[in-house]
């Protein structure tokens, strides 16, 4: 029995020193040059930029669905688009950006229609990787909830370090869409805009239970960002016609929830159901018609919304 026990620790103490070697390493050089390295590239812009600012925070229905050059140009604003991955989670994006909001701000955010169901707002694997690969944040700042999200990530996260194919780094063809130098000066996702649309699979999150605390969660940095005389918008994710349809009842459970909440709204999630030609490879990609087609909107709504004039 002795000896039995002897082997489980031993074992144990090899399988928590491969694990903790994991974590110290270096990311792999497959995953250094990720998009989720942007995140430094896209903090600089909050550092270097320092008025007249219009912050996007949310996934890749921002970093992928907008032409930040057209706010500038009709808003007289500096565009910072720090959206990266929806993976990451509503609710850490909200935190990590609250310390980076001025007085003057106008703060859009606009989560995938995910991140409100389920507990999608804490994050996945793409959460796991941003905190233990870019060591963008301590291990101390993330809370329960997304803990409990991404920990099941965690085996093949140590399993990739060890893995000779993520020291090679291929060259394609075509530029990849998914990596740090994807995103232009404003932090748009732009490799894509002269490549040729993907099909894609329409999302369907029609059983999905409401997760409220995400509601909750936008108010309190709502009211985090008041007292920095800062402005939030909420907006809606461009959403491809079909996927629309087809979760039509929990989009209006969104709107609903928000509105209630009294929070500055704009438009209405009908205005960003798009046909499918203007997306890319996913129901929250666009392509370049797309995303300056979804920009414009925007800029007429920002335009016509009092509450942002005095900014």
């Amino acid at each position: 029995m002795k000896f039995f026990l002897k082997k489980i620790v031993v074992f144990t103490l090899i399988i928590a020193s491969i694990s903790i070697c994991s974590i110290l390493l270096p990311a792999t050089p497959k995953a250094s040059s990720s998009l989720l390295f942007a995140s430094f590239d896209k903090d600089l812009l909050l550092e270097k930029i320092d008025s007249s600012r219009i912050i996007f925070i949310g996934g890749s229905n921002l970093s992928f669905g907008l032409n930040s050059q057209i706010f500038k140009d009709s808003l007289d604003l500096n565009p910072i688009n720090t959206s990266i991955h929806a993976g990451i989670g509503i609710n850490f994006m909200l935190n990590h950006h609250l310390s980076k909001i001025d007085s003057g701000d106008i703060v859009v955010v606009v989560p995938e229609y995910t991140q409100y169901f389920a507990n999608y707002a804490d994050g996945e694997e793409a959460l796991l990787r941003l905190v233990l690969d870019t060591k963008y944040t301590g291990i101390e700042n993330i809370s329960f909830g997304q803990f409990k999200n991404t920990v099941q990530f965690f085996p093949k996260f140590v399993l990739s370090k060890y893995n000779p194919f993520e020291y090679l780094v291929e060259k394609s063809p075509t530029k990849p869409i998914y990596e740090r130098n994807s995103f232009n000066a404003y932090g748009d996702a732009v490799a894509h805009w002269e490549q040729t649309p993907k099909p894609f699979v329409c999302e369907n999150i029609s059983k999905m239970e409401l997760n409220e605390s995400v509601f909750t969660n936008i108010v309190n940095f709502k009211n985090e960002i008041d007292k920095k005389n800062a402005t939030l918008v909420i907006s809606f994710p461009c959403y491809d016609n079909e996927s629309f349809e087809i979760n039509s009842k929990q989009i209006k459970k969104v709107y609903f929830e928000l509105k209630k909440r009294k929070l500055l709204v704009l438009g209405n999630p009908n205005l960003f159901s798009f046909k499918k030609e203007f997306f890319f490879n996913s129901p929250y990609h666009l392509t370049k018609k797309g995303a300056e087609f979804r920009t414009l909107i925007l800029v007429d709504l920002i335009k016509n919304k009092s509450e942002l004039q005095h900014n």
